[in-house]
């Protein structure tokens, strides 16, 4: 296991690797795989930029985020110019059912709500929002309603995980609850554990998603 002062150090370095993170107001605390991390950065794209960053780092078990986000002077628009743009950011987005979504702008923060039929609609949905200029927080309220098959689920999901990596599904449980689904077991890296909760996403009807799987490195 890597000590606290190398995780951050790579942590760290990885930051300064990504060309799409141009913040140099940024620090890191670790304590056993837990990392925290502060400063600001100049954009919502850039605050997600950070995050992914930051998990990809061998090590790194959870995150706590406490980035603020700063908009640049020329990147700060009324709240009403920042809804039309959001409205069309939906609109144009083959993925987003857009007449579903309502959206709702207060000092740069844009809520999402409403109901699709699919993950990858919200999830497309959120992408287009956050690539914007002006936008300084989302929260993401829209709702996956068809009720799902809850045999059908399990058995799809486990069969997505065997795809993904047959070693790590076998220590992989899937559990569901009417449109929640519950992960549960260990992997040795974060990007199998957020492999595994992709796989149950896809799943239809799926609301909820209770990750709960731990990461053992090997």
């Amino acid at each position: 296991m890597k000590t606290n002062e190398r995780l951050m150090r790579d942590v760290m370095e990885e930051f300064a690797w990504q060309p799409s993170i141009a913040s140099r107001d940024l620090a890191v605390d670790a304590e056993r795989g837990v990392l925290t991390l502060r400063g600001t950065v100049s954009s919502l794209r850039e605050h997600d930029d950070v995050l992914a960053a930051a998990g990809r780092v061998r090590g790194v078990t959870a995150l706590a985020d406490e980035l603020e986000v700063v908009l640049p002077a020329a990147n700060q628009f009324p709240d009403s110019e920042l809804a039309v743009a959001v409205v069309d950011a939906l609109r144009w987005n083959a993925a987003v059912p857009a007449d579903r979504i309502t959206v709702v702008v207060r000092d740069g923060t844009v809520t999402l709500s409403g109901d699709v039929d699919w993950q990858y609609q919200r999830e497309a949905a959120c992408r287009a929002v956050r690539q914007l200029i002006g936008v300084k927080r989302l929260v993401d309220a829209v709702a996956v309603t068809p009720p799902p098959r809850t045999a059908d689920v399990r058995t799809g999901i486990e069969a997505a995980l065997r795809r993904y990596a047959e070693e790590d599904a076998k220590k992989i449980r899937v559990e569901t609850h009417d449109s929640e689904v519950v992960l549960r077991g260990s992997v040795p890296a974060a990007a199998e554990r957020e492999r595994a909760e992709h796989a149950a996403w896809a799943a239809p009807g799926v609301q909820s998603v209770r990750n709960e799987i731990v990461i053992v490195p090997t």
